[in-house]
């Protein structure tokens, strides 16, 4: 797997994301309300590592932007463009929420991810959880690939939409006569 290096949390993470995520918790334990308005959660578990992993709220969603933006649009697990209005992206958490309450509203633990059709994978590996071997994530790997061996793409745009590709091809040596 492509390394992809951290981006920086965002200077309005914390207020968008981390503080109502754990307002949020410490209200589904029956600690005091910590709101005078908006929705205020039910008490679900007498402790954080009770709370099932489906009653988190989704405030991590109000990262995707953020995730987009820092990251370059780059799923981190194909290492493929997301495109505008198709890519299906996606907020995955690299430490499950039903393994780590306390990571759930961090930054750190968020990775931007595409979905097939907009639905989440869910099995044991992240190579498998994905499929990242499935006909579909190879053809389309390939398809990158002939692109640019047919010289309608450039190894910059190949470089920026594919990253892992452009990488491959460069370590195989095959690259097009010129490209370095």
């Amino acid at each position: 797997m492509m390394h992809v290096d951290r981006a920086d949390e965002p200077p309005t993470f914390d207020i968008e994301v981390r503080a109502p995520g754990l307002r949020s918790i410490a209200e589904m334990v029956g600690e005091k309300p910590l709101r005078t308005a908006g929705r205020r959660h039910k008490q679900i578990a007498q402790a954080r590592d009770e709370i099932p992993a489906a009653a988190f709220p989704p405030y991590w969603r109000d990262a995707l932007h953020d995730l987009l933006s820092s990251y370059h649009r780059l799923c981190a697990y194909l290492c493929l463009y997301i495109p505008r209005g198709t890519g299906a992206p996606s907020v995955d958490h690299v430490i499950a929420k039903s393994l780590r309450w306390d990571r759930v509203y961090e930054w750190n633990n968020y990775r931007l991810a595409c979905s097939p059709d907009g639905v989440a994978h869910a099995v044991e590996t992240t190579i498998t959880r994905l499929g990242l071997r499935d006909d579909i994530c190879c053809d389309a790997r390939a398809e990158y690939a002939e692109a640019y061996w047919d010289g309608e793409i450039s190894l910059a745009h190949l470089t920026r939409h594919a990253p892992f590709v452009a990488r491959e091809l460069r370590r195989q040596g095959r690259l097009r006569p010129g490209d370095t």
